[in-house]
């Protein structure tokens, strides 16, 4: 079993406070013989609260797009609607991050996620994640109860201000 997701993605400031993105996704899934490939499209905003000093508040849809075939079956893609909201403060001398996330998919339960972080020695977040310049990098290990696990990899190249 193969999943692969390529994704190129563009933001910009839309006013002070607001910025939006938009995100193009390759997807491709294999299991044993049978495969399926399908393009989605992610949108999100993202707003600094000007009245609260380091909050801030989020929405995105991820997976908008058409059905993709396998073995000639028609498959929707798991829509998401997410809203979220992140806290900036100094911990120790070091900036932290709590953040709060919740995701809703199609026909599925609301979930809730809750993270804080924190970088030690300039460039090393403790989410087990590494940040150079203007590259990161990031790893997670996610348990998935009878379908087993998934290590998730993540890179990102910054540019611009």
């Amino acid at each position: 079993m193969t999943d692969l997701a390529l994704s190129a993605g563009y933001g910009c400031a839309l006013s002070e406070n607001i910025s939006a993105g938009a995100g193009l996704k390759l997807i491709s899934e294999s299991i044993e013989d049978i495969s399926g490939r399908g393009f989605v499209l992610d949108l999100g905003v993202l707003c600094s609260v000007p009245a609260v000093k380091g909050l801030s508040l989020a929405a995105a849809a991820q997976n908008i797009g058409p059905a993709v075939k396998f073995q000639g079956v028609e498959e929707k893609m798991p829509f998401n609607l997410r809203v979220g909201a992140a806290y900036a403060f100094n911990f120790a001398g070091r900036i932290g991050v709590a953040a709060l996330d919740l995701t809703g998919e199609r026909s599925e339960n609301v979930l809730a996620g809750f993270g804080v972080e924190t970088i030690v020695a300039k460039s090393f977040p403790v989410r087990l994640g590494y940040l150079y310049n203007n590259f990161s990098f990031d790893y997670a290990f996610v348990p998935f109860k009878e379908l087993g696990a998934t290590h998730r990899f993540s890179a990102t190249m910054f540019w611009g201000q």
